[in-house]
């Protein structure tokens, strides 16, 4: 049986403290929603640093499935960010997979909703 963790790599897990949490799954697949720390905090309201981090690590360890990137219309340059974070797959190991997905509003906070509505054309 494998085990394989969705995470959205928000929580350092080079600590010493959350290794043991590395060593019980076998893969995960991981959301990296901006290249650039601008475009990650446009997106979360967030640094993207932990999840480059992250993934850096991770894929050191051959730990990565999946790498996911959410394409929002409009709010970034998506095919240089695509660009960005695939040349930062294939940097670590080309063998991850890298998934492309399309923005829905399910699931999506209201305050961002609202932050994604403001900047787009009308």
């Amino acid at each position: 049986m494998t085990c394989f963790v969705d995470s959205n790599c928000g929580f350092p897990f080079g600590l010493k403290k959350k290794g043991k949490f590395v060593e019980i799954f076998d893969k995960m697949m991981i959301d990296i929603k901006g290249f650039t720390e601008e475009e990650h905090n446009l997106i979360t309201g967030t640094t993207n640093r932990t999840v480059i981090e992250n993934f850096r690590f991770l894929a050191g360890l051959d730990k990565i499935y999946e790498v996911r990137t959410v394409i929002v219309p409009e709010i970034t340059d998506n095919e240089k960010m695509v660009d960005n974070i695939s040349k930062l797959i294939a940097e670590c190991n080309s063998d991850i997979k890298y998934k492309i997905i399309k923005f829905r509003q399910n699931g999506v906070r209201e305050d961002v909703l609202k932050a994604i509505h403001q900047m787009m054309p009308i």
